[in-house]
């Protein structure tokens, strides 16, 4: 690996790492959907340039996918970091991709294997060693706000799949415009 993909290599988690600090900050000055709202506002205008094209299909697809992905998620996730810790929130977000395993299962026919089972195991498992801390200091009302937001994500990355394809920058553009509603 060179140095340049190395650096990219950790840029990428040091910057998915800052988001979850800079929500809890966001979250401390607005109300938690709110800040959910802006966020996606600002994607949506970001991204709205790549959105044009877009099928009847798609921006169905999109509706659906952003009460999942789009505001469940985010509003969920973002509540319960206002009440609880970032630090904890990032790690149980990322339960997210157990989540995702998991309804791809009914919802794809991606039946997971013995190996991949006791890998989501491990992944719950470690979630509630760290939620059983009792220095971690994170309120059950917390824990749950994160971890049905890392649920819902789960799904939303499966409705995607499902209900796709769609181009990333158009998905992302077409779900951004719909969560900012579902969250004021």
């Amino acid at each position: 690996m060179s140095a340049k993909e190395l650096g990219a290599a950790l840029l990428v988690p040091l910057i998915w790492g800052i988001q979850f600090v800079t929500t809890k900050v966001g979250v401390d000055s607005f109300p938690p959907l709110f800040f959910v709202a802006l966020r996606f506002a600002g994607v949506a205008v970001l991204f709205l340039p790549f959105a044009r094209g877009a099928s009847r299909r798609e921006i169905l697809a999109c509706a659906v996918i952003s009460v999942f992905f789009g505001g469940l998620c985010f509003g969920l996730t973002f509540a319960g970091i206002h009440l609880g810790t970032a630090g904890i929130a990032a790690v149980m977000a990322q339960l997210m991709a157990p989540f995702t395993v998991l309804f791809a299962w009914p919802l794809l026919g991606e039946k997971p294997t013995g190996q991949v089972f006791f890998g989501l195991m491990i992944a719950f498992l470690g979630v509630a060693l760290a939620m059983a801390d009792p220095g971690a200091g994170v309120p059950v009302a917390a824990a749950l706000l994160v971890l049905g937001g890392a649920a819902a994500q789960g799904l939303g990355n499966v409705l995607a799949k499902r209900l796709g394809p769609i181009p990333p920058m158009r998905l992302m553009a077409w779900l951004s415009i719909f969560t900012v509603p579902e969250t004021l």
